[in-house]
């Protein structure tokens, strides 16, 4: 079944990761590689799938070098966006960190990250719900800002399962 065929390769998927990191941002091939450890020929030769397909924009700089950023327009890089970020936001470990901290609560990713709609410099959202003994408890998330590239914002809620709230994430529902 085709469906499960992969479209893209390793190195193509880890140029979309990088991109939903650093949204907004023009970076060259050059940089690319930097940020992946790989050749420029290895970006160069990944890119042009992903231009095609939509995912990214390449537009040439006067000193005839390439500067590649994300089709922020496009809603399917919207879409995907969104799950990578929710990925992201659980492999960087802040999601289990959070769920030791605040036990027996529930865990939300609200705002523009939550959506997909984010850029490089905005905030991560996080509200609490759940137990009031942990209104106000302030936790050193910085280790996390560093792996995600952005400011985390926690918010306490005393509502329960209120849709509004944001995207659950982790902890007891």
């Amino acid at each position: 079944m085709d469906i499960y065929k992969l479209k893209f390769t390793v190195l193509q998927l880890e140029i979309f990761k990088l991109f939903c990191i650093k949204t907004g941002q023009q970076l060259s091939q050059r940089q690319m590689a930097g940020f992946l450890n790989v050749s420029p020929t290895a970006v160069a030769k990944s890119l042009p799938l992903l231009v095609k397909e939509g995912i990214l924009n390449v537009t040439r700089g006067q000193t005839n070098v390439n500067f590649v950023a994300l089709n922020t327009e496009s809603k399917k890089v919207r879409a995907w966006k969104q799950s990578e970020n929710i990925n992201h936001l659980h492999s960087s470990g802040l999601v289990e960190f959070l769920e030791k901290e605040f036990l027996e609560t529930t865990i939300y990713l609200k705002g523009s990250y939550a959506i997909g709609n984010d850029y490089s410099g905005y905030d991560l959202e996080i509200v609490i719900t759940g137990s009031a003994k942990y209104a106000g408890k302030k936790v050193d998330v910085l280790q996390f800002e560093k792996k995600l590239e952005r400011k985390i914002i926690i918010h306490h809620e005393s509502k329960e399962s209120d849709t509004s709230l944001g995207i659950f994430v982790g902890g007891a529902l």
